[in-house]
C-alpha cells in the first residue's frame, strides 16, 4: 500500500507548476500589453504635442512677418513722407527765389481823352499771384480793368484830361518779392487856345502873318476839331460817292489843266458855300502855311490832327485829321487831305496830305473827296 501511495504523490506536482506558469505567462502577457498601451498613450501625447508647438510657430512666424512687412511699411512711408515734405518745402524756396517779373516797358504817355490801354509783361516763372495797383494825381483818373496772365497784359482805363496840365501817374505791379512802377503820363486834352483873331462875312478867322488869313475851321464844319464837308476837286456840293465816276466829266477836260480855280463860285468850294472874299488855298499859298509854320501832332477833344504854328506871330489854326472819302469815308482820326484851288496838267489836283508822321504837298485824283479850309485876304 506505501509503494502505491508513494508513487501517485509525483504525478500531481506537474500539473501545478503548469498552471503556475500559464498564470505567471497571463500576467506578464498583460504587463506587455499595458507597458505598450501605455507606450502608445506617451507616443500619441507626444505627436500632439509636437504638432502644436509646430503650428504654433508657423502661426508666430507668420504675425512676426506681417509686423515687419508693416515696420517695413510705415518706415518706407515716414521717408517719402519727410522726403515729399523737404522736396515741396525747397520747390517753393526755388519758386519764390525765381519769382520774377519782366515789363517789356516801365512809362508810356498817352493822350489827353479817356481810352483803354494796355500793359505787356512777360512772366518769368508764372507761380506767384500778380498784384496790381493804380496811384494817381489830380483825381482818380487811372482805373485797373483786367490782369489777363494767359495774354499776358494788363489793361486800364483813363478819364479824358480837363485839366491845363499835364498829369502823371504810376501803377505799381508786386510779383513775388518784388515790386515794378509802370509810369503813365497824360497830356492835356486841349493843347492851345484857337480863339479867333477876326471874323469876316460870319466866319472866324486867324492871322498867322501870312499871306492870307486862315479860317478857324474846315468848311461845313462849326469847330476846329469838326471834318466838315468833303468835295471832289472842282465841285461845291456833297455827294454820297466820290470817285471818277461820280465826278464832273467837264472838270476832266482841257480847259481845266494847269488852271486855278480859286474865287469861282461855281467850282470853288469855300466861295459857293461861304460866299464873299473867302475862297480856298492856291498851291502858293498851301506851300506858305507848311514852309513858315511848326507842325505839332495833337488833338481837340479826341480828335487827332495838328497844330499849326506861326513863325512870324506863334498864333495857331488846328487841322483835323479827316480822313477822306470815295465809297465810305477812310483814314478818320489817322490822316488828312486838304484840297487846294491848284490843278496840274496831268488832271492832278494839288492836295496837303498829312498824318501823324508826314506834311506833304501833293497831287491827287480830283474825283477823291477831301475838306476844305478857306482862305481870305
Amino acid at each position: 500500500m506505501q509503494t502505491n501511495s508513494d508513487t501517485q504523490t509525483p504525478q500531481h506536482e506537474p500539473v501545478q507548476q503548469k498552471s503556475r506558469w500559464w498564470l505567471w505567462g497571463v500576467i506578464i502577457v498583460l504587463i506587455i500589453l499595458v507597458v505598450i498601451l501605455l507606450l502608445m498613450l506617451i507616443g500619441g501625447y507626444g505627436c500632439t504635442s509636437t504638432t502644436t508647438e509646430q503650428g504654433n510657430t508657423t502661426e508666430q512666424m507668420r504675425k512676426d512677418s506681417i509686423a515687419k512687412a508693416e515696420r517695413e511699411l510705415f518706415i518706407r512711408d515716414s521717408i517719402a513722407i519727410v522726403e515729399r515734405e523737404m522736396y515741396v518745402r525747397d520747390s517753393i524756396a526755388s519758386i519764390k527765389a525765381m519769382a520774377s517779373l519782366e515789363l517789356v516797358q516801365t512809362w508810356s504817355k498817352i493822350p489827353g481823352d479817356a481810352g483803354e490801354y494796355t500793359i505787356p509783361y512777360t512772366l518769368v516763372s508764372p507761380h506767384e499771384e500778380l498784384i496790381v495797383a493804380a496811384v494817381s494825381n489830380n483825381q482818380e483818373w487811372i482805373n485797373i480793368d483786367n490782369v489777363d496772365i494767359d495774354n499776358t497784359t494788363i489793361h486800364f482805363s483813363t478819364t479824358e484830361n480837363i485839366l491845363t496840365d499835364d498829369r502823371a501817374g504810376s501803377i505799381t505791379i508786386s510779383y513775388g518779392e518784388k515790386e515794378y512802377i509802370y509810369v503813365v503820363v497824360q497830356t492835356i486834352n486841349n493843347v492851345f487856345d484857337a480863339s479867333p483873331t477876326g471874323t469876316i462875312d460870319g466866319h472866324e478867322y486867324v492871322d498867322l502873318g501870312l499871306s492870307v488869313k486862315w479860317a478857324t475851321c474846315n468848311v461845313g464844319a462849326n469847330n476846329p476839331e469838326e471834318s466838315g464837308d468833303y468835295f471832289a476837286w472842282g465841285e461845291t456840293k456833297t455827294k454820297e460817292i466820290y470817285t471818277v465816276d461820280t465826278h464832273d466829266k467837264s472838270l476832266r477836260e482841257i480847259d481845266f489843266f494847269n488852271s486855278d480855280i480859286d474865287g469861282d463860285v461855281d467850282h470853288d468850294a469855300a466861295t459857293a458855300n461861304w460866299g464873299g472874299r473867302w475862297r480856298m488855298p492856291t498851291d502858293k499859298e498851301v506851300d506858305e502855311l507848311v514852309k513858315k509854320c511848326d507842325w505839332e501832332v495833337t488833338k481837340i477833344n479826341g480828335i487827332n490832327g495838328y497844330k499849326v504854328t506861326s513863325k512870324a506871330n506863334g498864333n495857331s489854326i488846328f487841322l483835323p485829321f479827316g480822313g477822306a472819302r470815295d465809297k465810305s469815308l477812310l483814314g478818320y482820326n489817322v490822316a488828312g487831305g486838304y484840297w487846294s484851288a491848284s490843278r496840274n496838267i496831268t488832271v492832278c489836283g494839288y492836295a496837303l496830305y498829312i498824318n501823324s508822321k508826314e506834311v506833304k504837298t501833293t497831287f491827287i485824283d480830283p474825283a477823291s473827296g477831301f475838306t476844305v479850309r478857306a482862305v481870305i485876304k
